[in-house]
């Protein structure tokens, strides 16, 4: 009803193709049912050019008398890189602003990279704690000359890439069914490749290195851009066949071969 309506968020729009667009576009548009229904929606904007389906979605949507809002999120500015930052050490904000303006240059404000950032700098000992001096020290001139990852994908890549090679096909695994696999299907594959015997295991070893959460019966990926950067352990050209082999491990297991 309109006093109560369906709100319905769809979180990376940027994904979505034409057809899936054109079945919002009929819900939203309808004018018996339209006003019971919220949505909310979002996507990347570096990732959609002009001539991307969203903006024909919201072009149509104009078009039909349908109210829309744009929001613009922006990444975060010093103020609030450095509150963060300062929180995360239980330093002054006013001792942390050195390092928070290095962080902020490296990250774009991007609040999961800024967190993914402070964590590569102290597994790199360029972020140490100081029993001597009771407190997290760095040198800003070293941090500053540091080659740190462009984007937050190359940076849990990199720390993928440490991991032993049987977590990593495992978690080239999980990012072929999206951001969450089912217990069953891992249960599948274990029960019919020896390559994927210990699947479960290293699942757990994920969940363990803050890759992924146990959720009921499955594991999930923390953050779509984890389960990217997951994805993009398996060579472009591999794909394919990379897909095809775990697609007929199960088709054989359905079979209770």
């Amino acid at each position: 009803s309109k006093s109560h309506p369906v709100m319905l968020f769809l979180d990376d729009l940027h994904w979505a193709d034409s057809a899936s667009l054109d079945i919002l576009r009929y819900v939203l548009s309808d004018m018996k049912g339209s006003s019971c229904v919220y949505l909310i929606g979002s996507y990347r904007s570096n990732e959609v050019s002009s001539d991307h389906a969203v903006f024909g979605l919201m072009s149509n949507l104009k078009q039909c008398n349908v109210q829309l809002s744009r929001v613009q999120l922006d990444g975060l500015e010093i103020e609030e890189v450095n509150q963060m930052v300062s929180d995360a050490l239980g330093i002054f904000p006013r001792i942390t602003k050195p390092l928070s303006q290095l962080v902020l240059r490296k990250t774009k404000g991007n609040p999961l990279f800024v967190l993914e950032c402070l964590r590569s700098l102290i597994a790199h000992d360029l972020l140490r704690y100081s029993f001597r001096e009771r407190r997290w020290v760095w040198d800003t001139d070293t941090i500053g000359a540091e080659d740190i990852a462009d984007n937050v994908c190359k940076l849990f890549s990199t720390k993928m890439m440490a991991l032993p090679e049987n977590t990593q096909l495992a978690l080239k695994v999980a990012s072929c069914f999206g951001t969450t696999v089912n217990s069953m299907i891992v249960e599948s594959l274990a029960s019919c490749s020896v390559n994927f015997a210990g699947l479960q295991s290293e699942l757990e070893k994920a969940v363990d290195n803050d890759f992924m959460d146990k959720d009921g019966s499955a594991y999930r990926f923390v953050h779509d851009k984890v389960r990217e950067a997951a994805y993009g352990l398996i060579p472009e050209m591999e794909r394919d066949q990379f897909h095809q082999n775990v697609g007929w491990l199960l088709y054989r297991s359905s079979l209770g071969s």
